[in-house]
């Protein structure tokens, strides 16, 4: 799937755990969706999102799976959210206003 936003970003990383900068993290039905699809993951072991500062951080088994590999799946995970067309015009609106306080939904 193809996404209008750029990939995830790391922002902290270790041999067991990636932590990740989601600008789709908007809504709770989001961040629901995105922890329950990254729970499904091979290696996962646990996931947290922090909608305020829209980050998720996995633990993962470096056994059984690598950062990229845990990478590439949440970026397919948020790329797959039913709402991200609405959260990628969203965020677009949101870049493009300067001192916007509050962006909603059209």
């Amino acid at each position: 799937m193809s996404r209008d936003l750029p990939p995830v970003t790391v922002v902290a990383s270790s041999n067991d755990e990636v932590t990740v900068n989601v600008l789709e993290l908007i809504c709770q039905s989001c961040a629901e969706h995105i922890v329950a699809s990254c729970r499904q993951v091979e290696g996962v072991v646990s996931v947290k999102a922090d909608r305020k500062e829209k980050l998720i951080t996995l633990h993962f088994d470096s056994s059984l799976t690598t950062r990229e590999r845990i990478l590439a799946a949440v970026d397919d995970v948020v790329a797959s959210i039913p709402c991200v067309p609405l959260v990628s015009r969203e965020v677009r609106i949101h870049r493009t206003s300067i001192g916007a306080r509050r962006v909603g939904r059209p």
